[in-house]
Parts: C-alpha cells; sequence; structure tokens
C-alpha cells in the first residue's frame, strides 16, 4: 500500500491563505509505504507525487516505462539510498520560483526579481530571511544557477510561463 498526502494550505502563514504560494506549509507532501517486505522507517528523501508510478512499479518488479519522469524510491524505502535527487524545484504561477536542497531554500519572486533564502533545518517555518548576510552569498550563486538548471530540465521558460498565464486569462 503506498499512501500519499495532498500538498499543504496556508491558514495566514505569510499572509497567505489557499494553496496559491510555494512555501514549504503549502508545498510539502507526505508518502507512505507498507506492505510484505518494506521495512519500518521514515526518510527525509526529497521527494514529487510524480514518484509514486515509478516508486510502484520498482516495489512490485514491473519495469517502468522509458517516458516516466518521476524516481523510483524503492531503494530509500529498502534503506538502500538516502536519496533520489539533491534537489526540489517548485514552480508557482509567473512569480514564484524555488529551489531547496536538504537544508537550504532559495524562494525566488521573478517580478520583483528578488531572493530570499531559508535554513530550514533550522527555520523550518521560512521566517528568518538570510538571503542579505553576506556569508550566505555563495550559497545563494549556487542555488541561484540550481534553479536555472531545474527550469531548463523542467521546461520553465519564460515562454512557457507566458502561455500558461495567457491561458488562464483568455
Amino acid at each position: 500500500v503506498l499512501f500519499a498526502t495532498d500538498h499543504g494550505m496556508a491558514m495566514n502563514s505569510h499572509g497567505q491563505s489557499g494553496k496559491h504560494n510555494a512555501y514549504e506549509h503549502t508545498t510539502r507532501v507526505q508518502i507512505f509505504a507498507s506492505g510484505a517486505g518494506v521495512p519500518k522507517g521514515s526518510s527525509d528523501a526529497l521527494v514529487y507525487l510524480y514518484d509514486i508510478y515509478p516508486t510502484l512499479c520498482g516495489l512490485t518488479g514491473l519495469p517502468i516505462p522509458g517516458d516516466v519522469e518521476g524516481k523510483n524510491l524503492a531503494g530509500v524505502i529498502h534503506g538502500k539510498q538516502t536519496k533520489v535527487r539533491d534537489h526540489l524545484f517548485t514552480a508557482y504561477m509567473d512569480d514564484q520560483r524555488t529551489i531547496r536542497d536538504d537544508q537550504w531554500k532559495l524562494f525566488h519572486r521573478m517580478r520583483e526579481n528578488r531572493v530570499a533564502l531559508y535554513d530550514l533545518k533550522n527555520d523550518p517555518h521560512e521566517l528568518n530571511d538570510l538571503a542579505k548576510r553576506p556569508e550566505h552569498a555563495k550559497r545563494i550563486a549556487e542555488l541561484k544557477a540550481a534553479l536555472a538548471k531545474a527550469r531548463i530540465e523542467y521546461g520553465d521558460t519564460d515562454e512557457a510561463v507566458a502561455r500558461l498565464m495567457s491561458s488562464r486569462s483568455g
């Protein structure tokens, strides 16, 4: 059995209400696996909901079709891997883009060309923006590069975003 939650919802967190933002309280999902051969345990591996299909294939021994985008989490579930990816990319509408790793999250507001940096280990509620601290300049540059790479990988080009936004308004 594999169970997955819907992503969260802001309840006045960060001045938001609803599901229209890219903060952790809104974007996080949980996936639970149980069954014969599935050991007890937990993981903080970075996952997407589209990892479910290849994971079910991996757990049942079925071949994973080549055009499936997700990752097989069976190795994580069985304790043979600690992770299947280094970063998670999140996009909301034409303004919010984030990239995060096990500890750090870069939140980019595209319209304002403004970034925020959060230490998710020590500030899981994303309350303390560290972007203006000079000691984080290198980390911000690295995360900006990872964000640019993820946008290309996921087809999140300015043109694709413009088409999406145009289709939503008319």
